[in-house]
Formats: structure tokens, sequence, C-alpha cells
């Protein structure tokens, strides 16, 4: 009777956790398709809203950061400020601040760490937006994030790598910092 409970409890937390994990991926997919399709002067897409139903919805939208009456359209990959039209600077599919863009420009970016995270994993990659937070808190460290995802067809599931990229003078001052505070189970 034991292993019949433990292997429902195992059963209903795998399909709790698929759950989550099927989630967040379509919340994160949704969140980059609407970041990277809205109003994007630099990435030559539409117009910020498609009709005057938009606009009266916007009420409780995000403004930027700089101009406090112009409402969000994406956020730094660097410090994370929300950012208008006019003042999202966009490279690459990356949004920056004007003063992260040139940082970003006159910069060498290497790769620190890259974690893959599928739907049985889906809080791996936790661990590198943790690091980017803390060390741009304590020491306004620049980095920023990618995450590409794909489709692995023969095991049926969505993987997606994260990978946090920084300048090269701090390669290996945060390589360090970073290998002695990530949890041990990475």
């Amino acid at each position: 009777m034991s292993d019949l409970i433990n292997s429902k409890t195992a059963i209903y937390l795998v399909i709790l956790i698929l759950f989550f994990v099927i989630l967040i991926l379509v919340a994160t997919i949704g969140a980059l398709l609407y970041v990277f399709t809205k109003g994007q002067k630099n990435l030559a897409l539409g117009p910020v809203f498609d009709s005057k139903n938009e606009v009266e919805d916007v009420q409780n939208r995000a403004s930027c950061f700089f101009h406090e009456n112009s409402f969000s359209q994406g956020l730094c990959a660097i410090c994370e400020k929300s950012l208008c039209e006019n003042c999202v600077k966009a490279n690459d599919k990356l949004i920056f601040c004007p003063e992260h863009y040139i940082t970003f420009l006159n910069n060498t970016w290497l790769k620190l760490e890259t974690i893959k995270t599928t739907p049985e994993t889906p809080l791996e990659g936790i661990v590198l937006y943790s690091f980017k937070q803390d060390i741009w808190q304590k020491k306004q460290t620049p980095t920023y994030l990618v995450t590409h995802y794909t489709i692995n067809v023969e095991n049926d599931l969505i993987e997606s790598y994260v990978t946090l990229f920084v300048r090269q003078q701090d390669l290996e001052n945060l390589k360090e910092k970073f290998l002695s505070t990530k949890p041990l189970s990475h």
C-alpha cells in the first residue's frame, strides 16, 4: 500500500512539474514575442498599438524609467530598467538603454556559463538569473542573458539553454565567484 501511495505521489509531482514548466515556457515565449513585436523602431517592426482598444487597455502598464509619461516597450538586458520606444536601443534581438547600448558596443562579451533546462529541470537556469541580479545590485557589473529554445523531437520536449555573457575583463573574477556560489546539484 505504501508503494502505491509513493508512486501516486511521484506521478502527481511529475505532472505538477510539467504543468509549471509549460506555464513558464508559454509565459517566456509570450513575453519575448511581445517585446520583439511591439513598436521598436530600431527593429523596423510594427507600430506600438494596433488599435484604440489596446491604447485604452494599457492604463496599468509600466512606464519608461526615463520618461514616466511613456509606456515601457521592453527592459534593458543589462540594468533591466523599463524603456519606451524612444529609449530602446536594439542589437541582435537584445534591448538596451542608451547607456548600456554603448557599454555593449564598446566591450568584448564572453560566455561565462550555459545551463540547459528541460521539463524535468525547469528551475536550473534561475541560478544564472540570480547571479546576474546579485552582481548588478552589489557592484553594477554589466552582464546579460540569452535564452535559446530547442525542440528535442526524439524525447518530445522543449529544452532551453540560458547563457550568461560577461565583459572580457570580468570573466575570470566572475567565473570564480560563480563557481563558489552555484548550488552543488548543478
